[in-house]
């Protein structure tokens, strides 16, 4: 349960957008928290719904006979038949009200945050293809800014035609390089930041004009897989083994490597959160852990093989791997057209160590060589700006391609189809929970979110000045002589103020450097963290951040007992929020 705060001077300070006002649409659809949308007496017929975002939403399609393209890769976004959100539509068990679902595919191959409000990836702004009565948004980004693909390319595969320099953990290294850029942009608050990005984007898909006026519009947006298994000990076999596309100076799968990407990955899932939060229209937006359904099938698990990291179902991520062995059949391998047909099938274990040494699975003059280096060294060229040569001519044949990289290249560290199903069974269980919908068996719902509020007071007692910290029910104020009967909890008691020439009637900042641990469920890290200049803030994890404003009801209270003198209180510093 995230901790949601609703600062809105804050958020309206940071936001370049302006809330709209409620407005009215046909449709009427309820929520789990008991209400239902505004609306006139027609009820919609269809519930209609979009799915945006990058590879991971739209899936690569691969295929070298189309078996796994979605539109025949109409406008080159790679989109795959049994991605997550194909899946979502084709079960009509999570649809709110029964209505019968209307499913709009935009998520594209390579999408950026900025591409889907406003640049464009192969053509297409995606917010501007939605309907205008869409009811609900699925939307994934995030990867492509945070530097990924180029993370697996220095760190994992590594192909010949490019110098990497040492290996990770040396900062010399183009692995260390590229791990910097991703920390700087995951970690980062500022402008084209994860944080921001993320802000501006939620902000941007309810101010769009097509469905700003649709008040019962519901933005989803899931998160990513970590990648490794970094648990260590006697079942890890992953620290000596590589996934590199080379020969020589091979870099290996060390558990230091690995524990610092999955740790990237879960500072990106957390940015997205904290961004979701950050926005104008968190309580319309929701964040979906779907790293908690890849259970034991992450790279690198004990129990698997190598084999298994590249082909199987084991493994729920794709390696750098070819289709499978592939025989054609006529002259020429079968790659002169009007050559009939062709054979694809996943190799042995046998054949899999053969193309590992070979680059061939077989000794059949009639395979089609999946030459996974040249791939590679095609797919670099490009990203370097470098003329392809012919040697990448025969890509065009190996499946669909996007800008000429075939599926096989774009597909590593991407959701196999049990990986699809896996985020589609996350994704419904969380929809069903914020929509009034009957959970199919499993599901677990979500509380609906309460408010609260975290005071902060000033007390002298006998020429003596402390702190006292109170978290408690949103817009009350607390009465430090019986504050357990309103409901709330004492946090912080008497923490001693020793500075010198302070006044009861008006209370300082908290002093700088002072910090109190504050536990909300759902957050990590949460604290009070006293400013230098200011009344202090409310901190979780690397991301929330907000601050406190003077308590204006600012007022003083005395508790008195017939034995004890229990001191002044004067209310001093707080900050309102909703969990």
């Amino acid at each position: 349960m995230m901790l949601w705060l609703s600062l809105v001077l804050w958020a309206s300070c940071l936001s370049a957008f302006v809330c709209a006002a409620p407005s009215y649409n046909s449709s009427v659809l309820s929520f789990s928290n008991g209400t239902a949308s505004r609306g006139s007496a027609f009820v919609k017929k269809s519930f209609v719904w979009s799915a945006l975002g990058d590879s991971w939403a739209s899936g690569v399609s691969y295929d070298l006979l189309g078996r796994t393209d979605y539109d025949d890769n109409k406008d080159n976004c790679m989109r795959i038949n049994h991605a997550y959100a194909v899946k979502l539509s084709e079960d009509d068990t999570w649809v709110p009200n029964g209505l019968k679902q209307e499913f709009h595919f935009q998520a594209c191959s390579g999408t950026r945050f900025e591409q889907i409000d406003r640049g464009t990836n192969q053509d297409h702004i995606q917010l501007n293809e939605i309907p205008a009565d869409t009811n609900m948004l699925l939307l994934q980004a995030g990867g492509n800014n945070a530097n990924f693909a180029a993370i697996a390319y220095a760190c994992l595969f590594a192909p010949e035609g490019k110098e990497w320099g040492p290996a990770f953990p040396d900062p010399r290294g183009a692995c260390a390089v590229e791990l910097a850029k991703a920390r700087e942009y995951i970690y980062g608050t500022g402008v084209n930041q994860l944080f921001q990005d993320t802000r501006w984007t939620v902000n941007a898909v309810f101010n769009n004009e097509k469905v700003k006026h649709m008040d019962d519009l519901r933005l989803f947006i899931p998160g990513y897989f970590q990648s490794f298994y970094e648990g260590g000990g006697a079942g890890d076999w992953c620290d000596n083994a590589s996934f590199a596309l080379r020969y020589s100076d091979r870099p290996t799968l060390s558990l230091a490597l690995r524990k610092e990407i999955n740790g990237l990955i879960r500072g990106l899932n957390d940015g997205i959160k904290a961004g979701i939060v950050g926005s104008f229209h968190h309580h319309r937006t929701h964040f979906i852990d779907v790293d908690s359904q890849i259970g034991d099938h992450r790279f690198c698990q004990p129990g698997h093989s190598l084999y298994d990291q590249y082909f199987g179902d084991k493994v729920y991520l794709w390696n750098m791997s070819p289709e499978g062995v592939i025989i054609g059949a006529g002259a020429s391998g079968g790659l002169v057209k009007g050559n009939g047909t062709y054979e694809v099938r996943e190799p042995t274990p046998e054949e899999f160590e053969h193309w590992r040494k070979t680059g061939f699975f077989t000794n059949d003059p009639r395979e089609v060589q999946t030459n996974m280096t040249t791939i590679a060294r095609a797919q670099m060229a490009k990203a370097d700006g470098v003329a392809l040569g012919n040697d990448s001519e025969w890509l065009n044949e190996i499946g669909l391609h996007q800008n000429k990289f075939p599926g096989v290249a774009l597909r590593p560290f991407h959701p196999k189809e049990n990986g699809h199903f896996a985020m589609a069974q996350a994704i419904r269980q969380t929809i069903q929970a914020n929509y009034d919908i009957a959970p199919f068996a499993g599901a677990s719902g979500l509380e609906v979110p309460w408010t609260r509020s975290i005071q902060i007071l000033f007390r002298e007692t006998g020429r003596k000045f402390s702190w006292f910290m109170f978290v408690g029910p949103f817009g009350k104020s607390v009465d430090p002589c019986l504050w357990e009967a309103a409901g709330f909890q004492q946090i912080v008691a008497n923490y001693p103020e020793t500075r010198k020439g302070l006044s009861l009637m008006d209370p300082p900042y908290v002093g700088y450097g002072t910090r109190w641990e504050i536990e909300f469920p759902g957050q990590w890290d949460c604290r009070y963290e006293a400013g230098q200049n200011d009344p202090g803030a409310l901190k979780c994890g690397q991301y929330l951040d907000y601050p406190f404003y003077h308590d204006a009801r600012n007022t003083r209270m005395t508790c008195n007992s017939k034995s004890k003198n229990y001191g002044t209180f004067h209310r001093a510093w707080t900050l309102e929020f909703i969990i």
